[in-house]
């Protein structure tokens, strides 16, 4: 719980300190993530990985949808060099539209997953990872 109130206060300072408002409604998903690198492989690489290609290929996929996708790590703290991802989206509306958080998926989620593929395909290269906990938090 106290990560995740962290990783908030991050996000949240990091919308403002790069002039981008949170909207009141919008949607934030926090997902712990921990990381195995393969062999040979460094934590470097694998940032430089997710920030030049993965989240930026992500996003384009999602240009004009009101979702954006993120990746943050721990800065100072009791979880400093933790890493987490996150999803914003505008509205509960637009989050449903892809997560309906009912486990059935949706179709556009599903068309999401195949475009990630190859994304994923790349960086099952670099690294594993095992999602913790996460919550979606709503904007007030």
């Amino acid at each position: 719980m106290k990560r995740l109130l962290i990783i908030t206060a991050f996000l949240l300072f990091a919308g403002i300190a790069f002039g981008q408002t949170l909207k009141r409604g919008a949607i934030l998903g926090i997902f712990e993530t921990t990381l195995t690198l393969q062999p040979d492989v460094t934590m470097d690489q694998v940032l430089d990985y997710l920030t030049k290609t993965f989240y930026p290929e992500i996003n384009k996929s999602f240009e004009g949808e009101g979702v954006t996708f993120f990746l943050v790590q721990g800065d100072r703290g009791e979880h400093t060099g933790n890493i987490a991802w996150g999803v914003y989206c505008e509205s509960e509306e637009v989050r449903n539209k892809y997560w309906p958080g009912d486990g059935s998926g949706s179709d556009e989620g599903r068309a999401l997953v195949q475009k990630m593929q190859s994304l994923n395909e790349e960086f099952s290269k670099l690294a594993t990872y095992k999602n913790g906990a996460n919550t979606d938090w709503k904007v007030l």
